[in-house]
């Protein structure tokens, strides 16, 4: 059965957003799938007004933020979304206009409401402008995450998170994808001795245990690099900068954000990809960086267990010391076994972790939402599971 389904969320054209991704990647594949499916965002300060060249999502309708910019408010996309006329309401990110939308849309349209958090119910999340959080689960937030019919998550610490608020919720664990084809990996006596950590610079990241770890080895690896990359949360950069300037022994560098082919180009050229966060409900660019062919270190705070199963990385806890010998290791073994490291993490992505099939797998579950809500009443939603 065909669905015309409604993407909601917030700044629609943001590169440097990991939601922009799964909501462009996802969408791409649902349409493709033959669903009707519809993008509907914002545009604010810093994000083009019209559909950029390296969009490759369905079709969208943007509108002008207005009043708080990083609200995501517009006047116009209820209006908009309640003309497509959905099947499925499918909220993309939380804290913003677009969770009201969701729940005003549910009440004018009847359609099903779906909520992918995007990881912003972890705790790590919520140290993040507190306040301002606290007041919005006050206000609306908490009315939004209790009216969803279900709510699609990418790991099983994500789904403990929302059932924390909603114990009754219809809760589906469906992982990210990634764009991945069968290419020819890198050779890895041709690459760079290069640890590349490439995420937003906040607190959350867990950057400052990785520049404490590197400052534990780097006198064993004075011809390794470790380089920083990603968009500055409220000047954070700075902070990273003055950390990393007391290692002596080794270099550390940081440099801006680097997207689509730009981004695969460098994670192809470096021998490992770190990604020390203390929490993420998925961490897409562990899966790009496994997608061409490098080889993994992941924090136990980010749901890649998988990489030690697989063969394709580590996974260790982020405690500096604990970092530095997961780094001493895999910068000690031989171009040849981190080369059959990566090749298995990429055989790992084309084998699991593409978007097409996971579409396949969303239809699923917004076909069983919609099966629940013909069956039961509000009240008993959270039951149909």
């Amino acid at each position: 059965m065909t669905l015309r389904i409604a993407f909601v969320t917030a700044e629609l054209f943001t590169q440097a957003s990991g939601v922009r991704v799964v909501v462009e990647s996802l969408s791409r594949e649902l349409a493709a799938l033959d669903h009707e499916t519809c993008v509907f965002g914002v545009t604010s300060d810093g994000s083009p007004d019209e559909v950029p060249e390296w969009w490759r999502g369905a079709k969208t309708q943007a509108f002008s933020a207005q009043l708080i910019k990083s609200f995501g408010f517009s006047t116009q996309i209820c209006a908009q979304v309640a003309r497509f006329k959905p099947d499925i309401i499918h909220v993309h990110g939380i804290w913003t206009f677009a969770s009201i939308a969701g729940l005003r849309l549910k009440r004018a349209t009847g359609a099903p409401l779906i909520i992918s958090p995007h990881g912003a119910l972890a705790g790590a999340s919520f140290k993040q402008s507190p306040q301002k959080k606290r007041l919005a689960m006050a206000f609306y937030q908490r009315k939004s995450l209790l009216a969803a019919d279900g709510f699609h998550v990418t790991s099983d610490a994500e789904a403990q998170e929302v059932l924390g608020i909603a114990p009754n919720a219809y809760v589906q664990v469906i992982r990210n994808g990634v764009d991945v084809g069968a290419a020819r990996i890198r050779p890895m006596e041709t690459r760079k001795k290069r640890v590349l950590a490439l995420c937003r610079l906040e607190p959350k990241k867990g950057l400052e245990n990785l520049i404490a770890a590197w400052k534990q080895m780097a006198r064993h690896r004075p011809d390794w690099v470790l380089e920083v990359r990603g968009p500055d949360r409220n000047g954070y950069l700075n902070h990273l900068k003055a950390l990393a300037a007391t290692c002596v022994d080794g270099q550390i560098t940081f440099s801006g954000s680097v997207f689509d082919a730009e981004r695969d180009a460098v994670m192809a050229d470096s021998k490992l990809f770190m990604l020390p966060s203390e929490n993420e409900n998925f961490g897409l660019t562990v899966a790009e960086a496994l997608s061409v062919g490098t080889p993994v270190i992941a924090a136990t705070g980010t749901p890649w267990s998988g990489l030690v199963d697989q063969g394709a990385g580590w996974w260790t806890d982020n405690r500096p010391e604990t970092i530095a010998h997961a780094l001493l290791h895999a910068t000690s073994l031989p171009d040849a076994t981190l080369e059959a490291m990566g090749q298995r993490g990429q055989d790992w992505m084309l084998r699991s972790f593409r978007w097409n099939d996971i579409a396949s797998e969303v239809v699923n579950f917004y076909n069983d939402i919609s099966g629940c809500t013909a069956q039961v009443q509000p009240s008993a939603m959270g039951l149909c599971r």
